[in-house]
């Protein structure tokens, strides 16, 4: 069904590029159809805005506003006028446009599947977050998001809510003033001096680290650098992180660094320079489950006739792996290599004791 209250962004891209060959949007000539249509629609609603406010704008006035030429304000408001039929009038005695049907408006601007996407991860993100001290950063995000979005998208971000649910399960508390030195640090390169907690030893430690990089996994926030006095490079839990400061002392990131690779042995957050060639055999529900996810870059699924799987990845760390394998119970068996397979079954030994 035909509806009257809506523009095809196609056309009014096309009908863009046609009347205003000569305009800039954003000084971005690779700017593609879609993205001058917003850009156009952008304008449109600034000056739709500046007419319903009863300012009598003119065409000097609303160029001087948006940056533009007098002219391809001109070719906007005959855009407004023809193609999506504003009653647009002009009065001489104030030297500007008003509407003379005053209930018009501008048509409704329809997102696609993949925008209305990234709005519910950035709204469902802020729900998860709740109650943590990113909320009100995320929230900042969330506001500044859905005033740049025009009132009459026919989805705002308040109601995906209803269509959508994001979890990130249970996220260690950060403190967000660490969290801009960290970013900031970074950004310029400028060691940092920190006291941190170390969960193993359950004991603060002081370190002195160039930090490369922040990485998010599963919701938690993990530092990246290397640690100025030993040359390693580990990873810090910033919730960890009792204190920061940001030195003067300038660095550059170590030859050879590769983030890919940094992290390619990781199964979660837990790096060394060992790899291990780990291999496990999953049976029953979980030889139906694992095939459907991605569980590690380097991995390698081979199907059995008896209906089991194979998983194989290189992996870092054999704790980590193994802790997940016993998630498995039963339907998870080891293959290899022997260290692993040690580790779940003492492990799972010591369990049974408590049982």
């Amino acid at each position: 069904m035909h509806d009257e209250n809506y523009v095809d962004t196609d056309s009014a891209a096309a009908y863009t590029l046609a009347v205003n060959p000569d305009e800039s949007f954003c000084g971005d000539a690779e700017m593609s159809d879609y993205a001058k249509y917003r850009s156009m629609m952008h304008h449109l609603l600034l000056i739709d805005e500046e007419i319903r406010s009863g300012k009598y704008p003119n065409a000097p006035k609303l160029a001087r506003m948006l940056e533009l030429a007098p002219r391809t304000i001109g070719r906007k408001i005959e855009f407004m006028r023809d193609v999506l039929r504003a009653p647009l009038a002009y009065d001489s005695s104030r030297k500007g446009y008003y509407y003379s049907q005053k209930n018009w408006s501008l048509p409704n601007i329809r997102i696609t599947e993949g925008e209305l996407l990234g709005l519910a991860m950035a709204q469902m993100a802020l729900h998860a977050y709740q109650g943590t001290p990113l909320e009100n950063y995320l929230k900042d995000v969330s506001e500044k998001i859905q005033a740049a979005m025009p009132d009459k998208v026919e989805v705002r971000p308040t109601e995906l809510s209803d269509v959508f649910r994001f979890r990130l399960g249970p996220v260690a508390n950060i403190d967000p003033a660490i969290w801009e030195q960290l970013a900031g640090a970074i950004r310029n390169q400028r060691s940092v001096e920190m006291t941190y907690y170390n969960m193993t030893s359950d004991k603060t430690v002081e370190r002195s680290i160039d930090p490369y990089l922040l990485r998010c996994h599963q919701g938690d926030w993990y530092l990246i650098g290397k640690d100025r006095k030993s040359g390693y490079i580990p990873m810090f839990l910033v919730a960890r992180i009792r204190k920061l400061k940001v030195t003067k002392n300038e660095f550059e990131m170590k030859a050879g660094f590769c983030p890919d690779e940094y992290l390619g042995g990781t199964f979660g957050v837990f790096e060394s320079k060992d790899r291990h060639k780990v291999k496990i055999k999953f049976t029953g529900f979980a030889a139906r489950y694992i095939p459907e996810r991605t569980w590690h870059p380097s991995q390698k699924l081979t199907k059995q006739k008896d209906g089991s799987i194979i998983l194989e990845m290189t992996l870092a760390d054999i704790d980590e792996i193994g802790r997940w394998i016993m998630t498995w119970g039963k339907d998870a068996k080891v293959l290899g290599p022997k260290e692993l397979a040690e580790f779940v079954k003492e492990w799972a030994s010591e369990i049974g004791t408590l049982y």
